[in-house]
């Protein structure tokens, strides 16, 4: 009966990953192409000067170009938690190879992020930037 009871549960507990790793895997495809900034606010800064920058993923990379300025980095979904999660490792820049926390929503062409702005700081919980937060929120629409 202990064994039954356990190969159910071990069943229950590898379908449910595999939910999780399908949902991970379909958004990441979701995320795939390119993407232009609708609106980026930083500690409840709006920056206007990044609209219209563009975000490319690829996989689970990504680069970002504002203006003459360009950024690599890496990323990875959990789709599994709610919020849905996103950790962002840039390849360059002053966060090198450091984990930003954040999390994500995915809504047929647009995407939200709301991420940490240096590492070490709480993954958010709300898609909110405000004033002294450390968070960066942005809306991206997907390009035609």
């Amino acid at each position: 009966m202990r064994r039954a009871l356990f190969a159910v549960l071990m069943a229950g507990l590898v379908v449910g990953a595999d939910k999780k790793n399908d949902d991970g895997k379909k958004d990441l495809d979701l995320f795939k192409g390119g993407w232009t900034i609708g609106t980026m606010v930083l500690n409840g800064k709006p920056h206007d000067d990044a609209v219209g920058g563009k975000f490319t993923f690829d996989g689970e990379n990504m680069v970002i170009q504002i203006k003459d300025r360009e950024h690599k980095g890496t990323f990875k979904l959990d789709a599994g938690k709610k919020p849905k999660q996103i950790d962002v490792t840039p390849s360059d820049g002053p966060e090198k190879d450091k984990v930003l926390e954040g999390i994500y929503q995915l809504e047929k062409d647009e995407l939200k992020i709301c991420i940490a702005h240096a590492p070490g700081t709480d993954r958010p919980k709300e898609f909110e930037s405000k004033e002294g937060s450390e968070r960066l929120l942005l809306t991206l629409k997907r390009d035609k």
